[in-house]
């Protein structure tokens, strides 16, 4: 999966880089079906982080926001959203493909008869 990292009000160091990797990897090893995530940190004026992460894939669009005290609980906060999103997502997509249609319900309740 490729992340892309911008900043906004502040510079990225290599270490917020990868921290922002590490976060992500959770993800990427859970749902093999993502190929990108772009991930927007902005220092707000009162001096809190807000992070902005949208995942693409395969059936998949979804975005998350956080606000926090420092980068890595609105990172933590922005993870967590993303990964309860992407669960229901991943169960919505699973429930389609194994929902029967109402003609096959109908035509096997004829045959029974």
């Amino acid at each position: 999966m490729d992340i892309i990292v911008a900043a906004r009000n502040f510079q990225i160091s290599d270490k917020v880089r990868t921290s922002v990797a590490d976060s992500l990897s959770a993800l990427r090893v859970g749902h093999p079906k993502l190929i990108k995530a772009d991930v927007v940190l902005t220092e707000l004026p009162d001096k809190s982080m807000k992070t902005e992460i949208i995942l693409h894939g395969d059936k998949i669009h979804l975005d998350a926001h956080a606000e926090g005290a420092d980068l890595h609980k609105s990172l933590t906060l922005a993870v967590d959203r993303l990964d309860r999103q992407l669960e229901k997502k991943i169960d919505k997509i699973h429930h389609q493909q194994h929902a029967r249609h109402l003609g096959d319900v109908e035509a096997e309740k004829l045959n029974q008869d």
